[in-house]
């Protein structure tokens, strides 16, 4: 059970420090005109508090928001063909837990909460609209 109070999720409508820290990690990728920075800041952002054991993304799932880490902590789990879990990583605030499932057609890992913490999420058509016509996290030159 999380310890505090628990607000499920609410919109975020204007620039906020949630969106800035996005744009900044996405910046040490590749660098972002304004333009971009605008596009991605006018994106619907979804801010969800999440208890401790939360799925945040589920294997087998069809990939329909992008989601940013932005207090607590998550890993990133695979099952073995036996069964047991085996953590792939652990994600820090600041970090996005699923960018890479804007490249696939559903998800090859789980994420799940360690700690009660905060997402800020998008739908992933939009981002993935945005990220295949702007900028792209992983450019290569």
């Amino acid at each position: 059970m999380c310890s505090r109070p628990f607000q499920r999720e609410h919109m975020l409508t204007e620039f906020s420090p949630a969106v800035a820290l996005m744009i900044r990690k996405l910046s040490r990728h590749h660098p972002l005109s304004p333009e971009d920075m605008r596009e991605i800041n006018a994106l619907p952002f979804v801010l969800r508090q999440t208890c401790s054991s939360d799925y945040l993304v589920r294997e087998g799932q069809q990939p329909i928001r992008c989601a940013f880490l932005m207090e607590g902590y998550a890993y990133r789990q695979k099952l073995t063909s036996n069964g047991e879990r085996q953590i792939i990583a652990i994600n820090l605030p600041g970090d996005f837990l699923d960018l890479q499932n804007l490249f696939l057609t559903e998800s090859d890992h789980n994420v799940q909460a360690l700690t009660s913490g905060i997402v800020v999420r998008s739908e992933e058509s939009r981002v993935g609209t945005t990220c295949h016509t702007g900028w792209k996290p992983y450019h290569s030159k």
